[in-house]
C-alpha cells in the first residue's frame, strides 16, 4: 500500500493527464454511440486497454526489486505488449468506413485515442529506462532503447498488415515465427515491411523525444525526500 502511494503522489500530474486522456477519448467514444447508436469504433476501447497493460508492466518493473531471471521474463513480456500502445495510431485507417457527417467526430475520436496511445508508450518506454539504466551498462541500456522503437514498428507491422496478436506467441508460435523469419531473411521480397518499420520507428524515436521534452520533463517531479519503495 505506502508502495502504491508513492507511485500515485510522485507521478501525480503524469497520471492525472493520463486518466484525462483516457477518459476523455471514452466519453467522446460514449457520445458517438450516443449520436449514431453504433457500436462503431467500440473495439478502441480494448486497443487502449491493450495500451494500458505495456505502462502497468513496466511501473510495476520500475518499483520492484526481483531475481534478473523474474526481471527478464517481464522485460519480454512487456516488450510484446508495448506496440500495442503505438498501435492505435493505424486505427486512423477506419476513417475511410465512417459516415461523411460523422468525419469531424470520428477523426478526432481516433486522435484521441491515439495520442493517448502515444503517450501511455512514452511513459512506459520512460519508466523502462529507469530500469534498464539500473541493471545494464549505460552504452548497452542506450542500444536498447534505440532499438525498442525499431522493434515496435515490427510487431505493429505483425498487428495490422499480417493480423498477429501479442498473445498468438502462446496460440499459434510456428506460423507466427515463419512470418518473423520470413521478414527478417528475406527483406529484398519483404521491403514494404522494412519501409513500414523503419516508419514507424522514425516517428517513435520522434514522438518520443517531443513528449519528453515539453511533457514529462515538466510533470515528472519526485517528491523530495520520499524513498523509492518495492513491491
Amino acid at each position: 500500500m505506502n508502495a502504491l502511494k508513492y507511485i500515485i503522489f510522485n507521478r501525480f500530474k503524469i497520471l492525472a493527464l493520463l486518466f484525462l486522456g483516457i477518459f476523455g477519448s471514452i466519453a467522446l467514444l460514449a457520445l458517438r454511440m450516443e449520436l449514431t447508436q453504433s457500436f462503431f469504433l467500440l473495439f478502441m476501447t480494448w486497443n487502449l486497454f491493450l495500451a494500458i497493460l505495456p505502462y502497468l508492466i513496466s511501473l510495476w518493473l520500475n518499483n520492484t526489486n526481483q531475481p534478473k531471471l523474474i526481471m527478464g521474463l517481464v522485460f519480454i513480456t512487456w516488450l510484446l505488449f508495448l506496440p500495442n500502445a503505438p498501435y492505435i495510431v493505424t486505427d486512423i485507417i477506419h476513417l475511410r468506413l465512417t459516415q461523411p457527417e460523422m468525419l469531424w467526430l470520428d477523426s478526432i475520436l481516433i486522435i484521441s485515442f491515439a495520442l493517448t496511445g502515444l503517450f501511455l508508450y512514452v511513459l512506459s518506454l520512460s519508466e523502462m529506462e529507469k530500469v534498464l539504466k539500473r541493471h545494464l551498462s549505460n552504452g548497452f541500456s542506450k542500444l536498447v532503447l534505440l532499438c525498442i522503437p525499431f522493434l515496435c514498428g515490427f510487431g505493429i507491422f505483425l498487428g495490422r498488415t499480417l493480423r498477429w496478436n501479442s498473445w498468438d506467441i502462446l496460440q499459434q508460435p510456428n506460423q507466427l515465427l515463419k512470418d518473423v523469419l520470413r521478414i527478417i531473411f528475406f527483406p529484398s521480397q519483404n521491403t514494404d515491411a522494412y519501409l513500414f518499420i523503419i516508419g514507424f520507428g522514425i516517428l517513435l524515436l520522434f514522438m518520443n523525444l517531443i513528449f519528453k521534452k515539453f511533457i514529462i520533463r515538466h510533470l515528472e517531479e519526485p517528491l523530495p525526500g520520499e524513498a523509492r519503495h518495492t513491491f
